[in-house]
């Protein structure tokens, strides 16, 4: 599940709370409310590792879209604290962005979910369907 959507729906399984990815009481930041979509319990010990091990480009270069040089002079940070920053300080303290606003500029940024590869045999190994009318049924 791309992390956009997880957090949108995460958004309804936990409650919105800036700082830590889980709360003892149930809630939780951006990062958790994606991982509660993904199944992972409420857990305090949750951190960062448990996000990238479900999204590893959230390491990738980004800009943040509200104030480009605050966390550094060329204006580049990492997709994880671009989140961090914009649902801590916007989402939940500023209240200048909501939710679906955080999610529809991480669903432009973020990598397309990788299709699923069915395993389709090879025509080596496909059985040699020639032989199949010489059966005969006894």
């Amino acid at each position: 599940m791309r992390l956009s959507e997880a957090i949108l729906l995460g958004s309804s399984i936990i409650k919105a709370k800036g700082g830590a990815i889980f709360y003892p009481d149930g809630s939780g930041c951006a990062l958790g409310m994606g991982l509660a979509a993904n199944g992972y319990t409420c857990n305090p010990f949750a951190g960062d590792g448990d996000a990238l091990h479900l999204w590893p480009w959230l390491k990738q270069a980004t800009v943040l879209p509200c104030c480009p040089t605050l966390l550094s002079e060329d204006g580049t940070t990492d997709v994880m604290s671009a989140i961090v920053h914009l649902f801590d300080f916007h989402v939940s303290e500023e209240r200048d962005w909501t939710i679906e606003e955080l999610c529809q500029w991480l669903a432009s940024i973020e990598p397309p979910e990788p299709e699923l590869q069915r395993s389709q045999p090879s025509p080596a190994q496909m059985p040699d369907r020639s032989v199949l009318h010489e059966l005969k049924v006894t």
